[in-house]
């Protein structure tokens, strides 16, 4: 009787897999782009040279564009049209490092999950199984001694192999086992990998959140960083996601160190600062910043920039200090007008002009004061007015009936103030990827026996010194195998 039953007829795709198809055709191109090794060290290459032209090229944000334009001249405008002094603000730089993180990632996530399975993945091999390898050691005799799993698992023990027998019940008990040594080796690369996503992940929320601000304050003077003469961040506001302290700076004192050498030039200056809570005034933490010793609390770090005179300087006549604003100006210079005592044989005024003759590489350092004195007539219609110059810190002297002493110019503290709450987040990216470094110098070992008939099977598997592997497995299987 024929058979009258119909065969399934195929099923008929959906209307729309003709329209999908395309699509999944290039999603598949651009996932094999993307993981490709090719792309990741192309765009690594890329952000490697946009790296060096930034640290060659002054940047916006730490040179003045006042210092660019001196530097560069006509081609100024030419190379900021380029984005040669925003490098790493640029949409180009931004574009590839988004792109290399998400092909990096992606490249990741394809060759840590083989690599996560052989590490914990235990498989036993019999005979025909390592016969089909490449390279195999066997059919090696035994001798009664060694005809037992348990000998082999006692000698590869003895050498510091994690060894698994064939678990009861599968048909490979008793007779084979699985053996492993070095795994570090091969947790290595994988912390490498793992700790450079969250190195970028840590830069990336840094971007996000970070923020540069510089105040120039004298002692005793206080601002909040809202308030701060600059402050920049790297995104603008609709994309920065970061906040401002809410305290309030202050400083308490500023000292600048000369060396006793050359005392014109400063060793060292140090501003001490407080923090405050701005309503109630209450010190929140307090501390020192020097160069290249510099202040943090909770993420932001305050830096010893510069400093500066104010205008207001110190004198100590006749043992009485009085601080002077030179807020008069003559010829274009500011100087300061200080009246003597009416009735004396000394009245009339003193017209004091500050000089700042003695400079270093970070700023003024020293300063003195030059004396006019014009007598009560009328302070412009001599012709010779007498005259003597203050160094600042000098001992006093007696001029015009008064006791004259140059104590010192008030100097401003320049601090530059970074939040950078990814600082914790990338040490421990870089502690890990040191990690995974270290682990890397471990040589994996992966190696299968099968006892099978009185006959000893090996297969043995290693991404390190695998010749010098070969020769060392041969001759102690060899030599074991003979009891």
């Amino acid at each position: 009787m024929p058979n009258t039953s119909a065969s399934p007829s195929p099923a008929t795709p959906p209307p729309w897999a003709a329209y999908a198809a395309p699509w999944q055709a290039l999603w598949r191109s651009t996932y094999a782009l993307l993981t490709s090794k090719e792309l990741s060290l192309t765009l690594l290459l890329a952000l490697g040279l946009l790296c060096v032209a930034g640290s060659l090229l002054p940047q916006q944000g730490v040179v003045s564009e006042a210092a660019i334009q001196q530097q560069w001249r006509q081609a100024t405008p030419y190379l900021q049209a380029m984005g040669a002094f925003t490098v790493f603000s640029s949409p180009l730089f931004i574009t590839l490092g988004a792109l290399f993180f998400a092909a990096f990632t992606l490249g990741s996530w394809v060759w840590l999950r083989p690599a996560y399975r052989s590490l914990t993945r235990v498989s036993f091999l019999n005979s025909r199984h390592m016969q089909a390898c490449a390279q195999h050691w066997g059919p090696l005799p035994t001798t009664p001694t060694t005809q037992g799993l348990a000998y082999w698992v006692q000698a590869l023990q003895a050498l510091g192999y994690q060894v698994t027998p064939a678990p009861q019940g599968t048909p490979l008990h008793g007779t084979a086992l699985y053996a492993t040594k070095g795994q570090l080796g091969r947790v290595g690369p994988m912390l490498v990998h793992v700790a450079i996503i969250s190195l970028m992940l840590a830069y990336t929320y840094g971007a996000l959140t970070q923020f540069t601000a510089q105040v120039l304050l004298a002692p005793q003077q206080s601002s909040t960083l809202a308030q701060a003469q600059f402050l920049q961040t790297p995104l603008p506001a609709p994309w920065w996601l970061g906040h401002l302290p809410p305290w309030r700076l202050l400083v308490k004192d500023f000292k600048v160190d000369f060396y006793p050498q050359a005392p014109s030039i400063a060793q060292q200056y140090t501003s001490t600062l407080a923090l405050l809570e701005p309503q109630t005034g209450r010190v929140l933490a307090q501390g020192q910043s020097a160069v290249n010793h510099p202040f943090t609390h909770e993420g932001v770090t305050i830096y010893q920039a510069s400093f500066q005179l104010t205008g207001r300087h110190l004198l100590r006549m006749n043992g009485q200090n009085q601080w002077l604003l030179a807020n008069t100006t003559l010829l274009g210079r500011p100087c300061v007008v200080k009246p003597l005592p009416q009735g004396g044989p000394n009245a009339g005024q003193v017209w004091l002009f500050p000089f700042h003759p003695l400079k270093d590489g970070a700023g003024i350092t020293k300063a003195q004061l030059q004396l006019l004195y014009f007598p009560a007539k009328g302070p412009l219609k001599t012709a010779s007015p007498q005259r003597i110059t203050l160094m600042e810190g000098a001992p006093a002297v007696r001029w015009q009936g008064q006791q004259w002493q140059y104590v010192r110019a008030e100097l401003a503290t320049g601090l530059q103030i970074k939040g950078t709450p990814e600082v914790p987040w990338v040490y421990a990216s870089l502690l890990l990827l040191g990690l995974g470094v270290l682990c890397s110098a471990f040589k994996q070992r992966q190696l299968w026996l099968s006892v099978e008939n009185q006959q000893l099977w090996a297969y043995a598997k290693t991404r390190k010194g695998k010749a010098s592997y070969a020769a060392w497995l041969a001759t102690w299987l060899a030599q074991h195998s003979e009891g």
